[in-house]
C-alpha cells in the first residue's frame, strides 16, 4: 500500500538524522534535514504544530505550489486552507485531533490540494511527529499523488528514483546487501526498505523478477 511506502521511507528519512534532539537554531542540523527534505522522492513538508504552520517545503513542493521560496514568514493556518480543497477540510480536523491526542504513530490522510495553475490534484500523505521532550512539536508530511496504472495493459509506476536505481544496478549484478550498503555508504536495513518499495513499484515479488527490470532502469 501506498501508506506503508511512505512511513518506510519516514522512517529512513528519521534514521538518517538525530531528531531525539531537534534542534532548528542548529544552522548545521536544521540544513542537513532540509537536505534530507529536499532529496527525497516524495512532497514533503515541516510543519509546526504549535503554531499550526508549515516551516519549510521542499523544492518539489514549492514547484507544485508555484511558491518562490520554501520557507514561511508571515504565514499561519490559513496556510492549510487556501492549499486545500473545501471538502477535505475534515483532513484539519482530523490532523488537530490526532496530534491533540499526543501524535504518537503514523497519521494517514487523503489530501486535495491546489497546483500552481488552480487545479486540484489528489495525494496520499503519510505524517510522523518529531518529538522534543517527550512533546510532538513538530511533523513531517510525505505526499504522493493517486495515479491508477491498468493492469489490462501492464503499465508499471516509473518514478524509479537515483538511489533505486543504482541499488537495482548492482542488485542484478550479484552484489549482496551488505556489499551495497557499503558502496552506497547507508545502512543494510534502508536498503531493504528500498528493495521493498521497488518491488511495490514495479509490481514483482523476487529478485528473479527484478532481474529482468534490470535493462529498462539501469
Amino acid at each position: 500500500m501506498a501508506f506503508e511506502e511512505l512511513q518506510d521511507n519516514l522512517e529512513i528519512l528519521f534514521s538518517n538524522h538525530n531528531l531525539d534532539h531537534f534542534d532548528l537554531q542548529n544552522v548545521t542540523h536544521r540544513e542537513s534535514f532540509f537536505y534530507g527534505l529536499n532529496t527525497s522522492q516524495y512532497y514533503a513538508t515541516l510543519h509546526d504544530l504549535q503554531r499550526l504552520k508549515p516551516l519549510y517545503i521542499n523544492d518539489k513542493m514549492k514547484e507544485f505550489y508555484g511558491f518562490e521560496h520554501n520557507t514561511f514568514s508571515d504565514i499561519d493556518y490559513f496556510y492549510y486552507f487556501l492549499t486545500i480543497h473545501p471538502t477535505s477540510y475534515g483532513v484539519l480536523l482530523d490532523s488537530i485531533v490526532h496530534f491533540k491526542k499526543g501524535g504518537e504513530g503514523y497519521l494517514n490522510l487523503e489530501y486535495r490540494l491546489k497546483n500552481s495553475k488552480n487545479k486540484y490534484e489528489k495525494f496520499l500523505g503519510s505524517t510522523k511527529s518529531i518529538f522534543i521532550n517527550k512533546k510532538a512539536e513538530l511533523a513531517v508530511t510525505f505526499l504522493t499523488k493517486v495515479e491508477v496504472f491498468s493492469k489490462k495493459n501492464n503499465q508499471k509506476p516509473v518514478n524509479i528514483t537515483t538511489r533505486e536505481r543504482e541499488i537495482i544496478r548492482f542488485y542484478c549484478e550479484g552484489k549482496e546487501i551488505k556489499e551495497i550498503a557499503s558502496y552506497l555508504n547507508i545502512s543494510e536495513s534502508t536498503i531493504k526498505v528500498h528493495l521493498k518499495n521497488i518491488y511495490k513499484k514495479l509490481g514483482i515479488r523476487n529478485s528473479r523478477e527484478l532481474s529482468s527490470y534490470f535493462e529498462k532502469f539501469s
